[in-house]
C-alpha cells in the first residue's frame, strides 16, 4: 500500500492487492484476488456508507477456467481517479480510468 492511501481497519482485503497513491478505501468493502493481484492506480475511492453485507462495495478477481478446465490466474488492472460508490460489485474485468461506478453498478466479464 502506497505511503498516501488511506484504509480503514473493517475492510475484507485477500490475496495480493495493491494501491497506488491517494487510494481511499471505506470500512466495509470486500476486495478478493483469489484469481489473480489486484492492482489499483492512484486516486481511486471506495465508499461505502452503511455496513450492511448488501451495502458494501465488492471488487472480486475471480479464478477462471480455460477450454480444457485448468483455473487461470490473470491480474486485475484498474486505472486511476475511479470512483465506486455503495453497492457496486466488480468482478474480472480491468477498468480504465476516470470513471464512476454508482449505487448498485455491476460490471462483470464472462
Amino acid at each position: 500500500m502506497e505511503q498516501r492511501t488511506i484504509d480503514f481497519t473493517s475492510n475484507e482485503i485477500v490475496g495480493v492487492v495493491k494501491f497506488g497513491e491517494g487510494c481511499v478505501i471505506h470500512p466495509t468493502c470486500s476486495i478478493i484476488a483469489d484469481g489473480g493481484e489486484i492492482i489499483f492506480g492512484s486516486n481511486n475511492i471506495i465508499e461505502v456508507w452503511r455496513s450492511v453485507i448488501q451495502e458494501k462495495v465488492v471488487i472480486h478477481n475471480k479464478p477462471v477456467k480455460d477450454a480444457n478446465g485448468v483455473v487461470q490466474k490473470r491480474p486485475m488492472i484498474i486505472g486511476d481517479f475511479n470512483l465506486f460508490e455503495m453497492c457496486t460489485s466488480i468482478e474480472n474485468s480491468d477498468i480504465g480510468s476516470y470513471n464512476v461506478f454508482e449505487y448498485r453498478c455491476k460490471i462483470a466479464s464472462v
